[in-house]
């Protein structure tokens, strides 16, 4: 029975430390991101491999993938932004509305700029979910690239839907309760 019990602890220790090397790796690919597209497309496809409760917590930092995207248009191919839809919907899944306010604050005209000497104005705070609750509209008030991108705007109209359902609710709560 104790071997037993160590044996399962063990496999438990080798779990822990898989999980902790998973993360270590998808930390080391998004850090490429900003540096070549074809570097940020292999992370995109490795990406892929991964669970989404292994990558949801890196909800943020995969989100700005679109602002690379919009950035580097001439040098990203559609089956690089296919790839990120891809990544984005494992997280989407997993945690919608974190993902959804994330990808509208990430999509703003100017939000990021992976150009360090340009400054972010100071306007563009970051959106929270009753705010787009609220005015779904805000969703729409993105960068017009986006508009431009078929598989980014697919990601836009998942994000607006999810929006207006929930709006929907809350407004619909707020008269009932009145």
């Amino acid at each position: 029975e104790h071997l037993l019990q160590q044996s399962l602890n063990d496999d438990s220790l080798h779990s822990n430390s898989i999980q902790e090397q998973t993360k270590i790796k998808i930390s080391r690919d998004l850090s490429l991101i900003a540096s070549q597209p074809v570097l940020t497309h292999l992370a995109l496809q490795r990406l892929q491999t991964v669970s989404g409760d292994d990558i949801v917590s890196f909800t943020e930092e995969i989100v700005t993938i679109a602002a690379f995207i919009l950035d580097h248009s001439s040098e990203v191919n559609y089956k690089m932004q296919l790839d990120f839809v891809k990544v984005w919907n494992k997280i989407f899944i997993k945690e919608p509305f974190q993902t959804a306010v994330s990808t509208v604050n990430a999509l703003r005209p100017h939000k990021f700029s992976l150009n360090p000497e340009s400054l972010v104005p100071a306007i563009y705070k970051d959106h929270k979910l009753m705010d787009i609750l609220e005015d779904v509209l805000i969703i729409l008030r993105c960068d017009q690239r986006v508009f431009l991108t078929p598989p980014l705007l697919s990601i836009l109209l998942e994000v607006l839907r999810l929006a207006t359902t929930a709006s929907k609710s809350l407004y619909s709560s707020i008269a009932l309760d009145n």
